[in-house]
């Protein structure tokens, strides 16, 4: 009975010893310490509320976080948030959350506009909503949108505007925040606007974010080389307009490139391309459901191309295994 006994404990042991490691590659439990961020976690959206900063239903102690806007430091703590972010702004906190997510410790919290811009035209395209045309981007703003100051009848062809929010799978900004920086647009000001790389010509030094050519053989390239600008990456690009083309100041890697950098990723974002629960991309990065995945606000038939999903897991190889999902509607 006693070896019986032995041999008992040591199966016990050994079991609880896999729950532990995380026994195969999809495990859902959470690094050790009580919290997810051991080696990184990642959260990526709408600030909701201030008080700290609140961004996707965690609450993050910013009392030591470096705050970055367009690639610069603006400074730290909790003054620098409030003095540099606004609700409303789509950014992407870098830290640590308690198990349950209500609770993190932000390292960092980095800011990029979509775009900043004049408004090349506005027009109503249903009750409360409007579509706006700034640098060759298309951005949708209704009842959702923070405006500063005023709302959206406000807004005039012209107006210098800062837009944030999120892309959908057609390339349309959906606007969750514009401030209008000034009445009218002066050619001498330095814009932005942020997007993905798409016809690249190394011979004349130049590409497009949608419709906009960008001239960069006078820029700065910020944390990437030429080699690295391939079609597809990311960037966000600072200049002034010249004769109906940009040429950038500086072009710089947007923070969206550094999500699959981290162990634990809490994801707001359209999801823009969809094969399958098991093959599909949100926002910027590929996606997987795990088998076990939790579902709210709906259930794993609703998961399609264009919808609004707030999407929390783990990364492995890349790829984000999805174990929490919030469908909105």
């Amino acid at each position: 009975m006693k070896t019986w006994r032995i041999i008992g404990f040591i199966l016990v042991m050994l079991s609880l010893s896999c729950f532990l490691s995380s026994c195969g590659s999809e495990s859902t439990d959470l690094v050790a310490g009580g919290g997810i961020g051991g080696t990184g976690y990642i959260s990526s959206g709408t600030i909701t509320a201030f008080g700290s900063v609140v961004v996707n239903g965690v609450t993050f102690d910013t009392t030591e976080a470096s705050v970055f806007v367009g690639g610069q430091e603006k400074g730290v703590g909790n003054q620098a948030i409030l003095n540099y972010l606004d609700l409303g702004q789509m950014v992407l906190v870098e830290g640590t959350a308690n198990e349950e997510e209500t609770a993190g410790l932000a390292s960092r919290v980095l800011y990029m506009p979509n775009v900043i811009g004049p408004v090349a035209s506005i027009e109503d395209v249903g009750l409360r909503a409007k579509r706006l045309r700034v640098l060759e981007q298309t951005i949708i703003a209704d009842g959702h949108t923070i405006v500063k100051p005023g709302d959206l009848e406000a807004l005039k062809e012209d107006n210098l505007i800062e837009v944030s929010g999120l892309v959908n799978d057609e390339g349309v900004i959906r606007a969750t925040y514009i401030r209008k920086l000034a009445n009218s647009f002066d050619p001498e000001i330095e814009i932005g606007v942020k997007g993905s790389i798409q016809n690249l010509n190394l011979a004349t030094q130049t590409f497009q974010i949608n419709s906009l050519t960008i001239y960069y053989g006078k820029s700065k390239l910020a944390d990437l080389t030429e080699e690295e600008m391939g079609s597809g990456l990311w960037v966000y690009v600072r200049g002034k307009i010249r004769n109906g083309y940009m040429e950038a100041s500086e072009v710089i890697k947007a923070y969206e490139a550094r999500i699959t950098n981290a162990e634990w990723v809490n994801l707001e974002a359209f999801i823009t391309e969809f094969s399958s629960d098991a093959d599909f991309k949100v926002g910027l990065v590929r996606a997987k459901i795990h088998e076990h995945a939790r579902f709210e606000n709906g259930e794993r038939a609703d998961l399609r191309k264009g919808i609004k999903i707030r999407i929390r897991g783990r990364i492995t190889n890349k790829i984000l295994v999805a174990q929490r999902i919030y469908i909105y509607k």
